[in-house]
């Protein structure tokens, strides 16, 4: 792996989905990312089928160090496949963010406090396959925790993204008010997590439903009268 030659319009969105309902959300997010002409590859990851929530994102350091594997020369924006992207990522990226003396990996802090793994930039470097081989270690190490917390951890991690790339319709509008949103996350753990602790729907999900429905709305072609003006 090396950084020489790199830039971010060779930049290229990985993630994976599990079959069924997650991969309605995919869909969703690859006509984003086809809206601006954004290279991906986004993996059905049928070994994760039918398993438990918490096992399906345990296993995301694993599907992120596979990507970096493949994609040795190109910088990753991972994503999760319930995100959609508002604003072509690449014209937001400054080239002062190449060089040695960047983090290999960058993630936006919530609120300052909380790691989030829904949007990760990696750079084309050893040092990226060092954070990810760091959070698969201290994942099977601490097998009660959260892959977030875990992730809070890592020696290096860059946590300077704004919100912007990380945008939760409802908690970051309420945290930072309005902003000009790169990626948006729709939050589909809400409505599709089964081993949610104490059962039942989260009590957030309305609030993701009425989201779904205005990006719904949003995308109807617009209706014309019957002469077509």
């Amino acid at each position: 792996m090396s950084k020489v030659g790199w830039k971010w319009e060779d930049l290229i969105v990985c993630g994976y989905y599990t079959p069924g309902p997650y991969a309605k959300e995919a869909e969703r997010l690859i006509a984003s990312l086809e809206a601006f002409d954004i290279p991906y590859d986004l993996t059905c990851a049928n070994d994760l089928a039918n398993q438990p929530w918490l096992s399906v994102t345990r296993a995301k350091p694993q599907k992120v160090k596979e990507a970096l594997m493949k994609y040795t020369t190109r910088p990753i924006l991972w994503l999760d496949a319930d995100a959609i992207v508002k604003r072509d990522p690449r014209l937001t990226l400054p080239n002062s963010w190449i060089g040695d003396h960047i983090p290999a990996m960058s993630v936006h802090l919530f609120g300052g406090v909380r790691a989030c793994s829904g949007t990760m930039i990696f750079r084309p470097s050893v040092a990226s396959l060092e954070c990810i081989d760091w959070w698969v270690d201290h994942l099977k190490e601490n097998e009660e925790c959260r892959l977030e917390d875990v992730m809070g951890l890592m020696p290096g991690l860059d946590r300077s993204l704004s919100c912007e790339w990380c945008w939760i319709f409802d908690l970051s509008t309420k945290r930072y008010g309005q902003c000009d949103v790169i990626i948006e996350h729709l939050q589909a753990s809400r409505e599709y997590r089964g081993d949610r602790p104490g059962g039942g729907p989260s009590p957030l999900l309305p609030s993701r439903l009425k989201r779904l429905a205005h990006e719904r709305e949003a995308d109807k072609p617009e209706q014309k009268g019957i002469f077509g003006q």
